[in-house]
């Protein structure tokens, strides 16, 4: 799925390059979903559905299992998978000189609007991985987002692009809460940057 992150990556570089300041660089950047849950969410949407498949193949094969039961969990995987209809699509991106946030368009995704932009010294993210391939985190910084903070979720899928991510903010000197437990086992490959005194 490589071709797919920077088909998209070209896509929103677009919008990024026409609203940043002359000699700005895009650093990293990395596809997420707004809100708690998107990767439980996600990853039980599609056990269930799978499971209700299985479960009414089998019954084809073995009548005594009830059928009933395949419907009712493929009708759960279902409305799960419309319960994360609930989270939408953003693009977070680092460039030399701040952070930058898009709400992507849900089926083209391409760039709908800006939600917040912040010069890298004000940031601060925290998160944790919370297995599944999904980690969850929360950034604060500029008065938007300032107290509550905006909370979103980043799959296996764009992982390596969010480690790039914090560890680019890491270095820019942004505050990173929790670097270890937010990349995982992507630690491994994204090590923590060490800071001379």
């Amino acid at each position: 799925m490589a071709w797919y992150r920077a088909k998209l990556k070209r896509k929103v570089g677009a919008a990024l390059n026409s609203a940043m300041e002359p000699g700005d660089q895009i650093v990293a950047g990395t596809v997420a979903q707004t809100g708690r849950g998107y990767g439980r969410e996600a990853a039980c949407s599609g056990a269930l559905a799978f499971s209700g498949v299985a479960l009414w193949a089998l019954n084809k094969v073995s009548p005594p299992i009830p059928g009933h039961i395949g419907t009712m969990l493929g009708i759960a995987g279902f409305g799960l998978g419309l319960l994360a209809l609930r989270h939408r699509p953003l693009f977070l991106a680092v460039t030399k000189s701040q952070i930058s946030c898009y709400r992507l368009s849900r089926l083209s995704k391409a760039p709908v609007k800006v939600l917040f932009r912040m010069s890298l010294a004000e940031a601060r993210i925290t998160g944790k991985w919370v297995g599944l391939g999904c980690t969850e985190a929360v950034i604060y910084g500029e008065p938007a987002v300032k107290t509550k903070g905006m909370h979103f979720a980043v799959t296996g899928l764009w992982g390596h692009d969010f480690a790039e991510v914090v560890r680019s903010l890491q270095a820019a000197g942004a505050v990173v809460d929790n670097y270890p437990a937010m990349l995982g086992r992507r630690v491994l490959r994204y090590p923590a940057v060490v800071r001379r005194r």
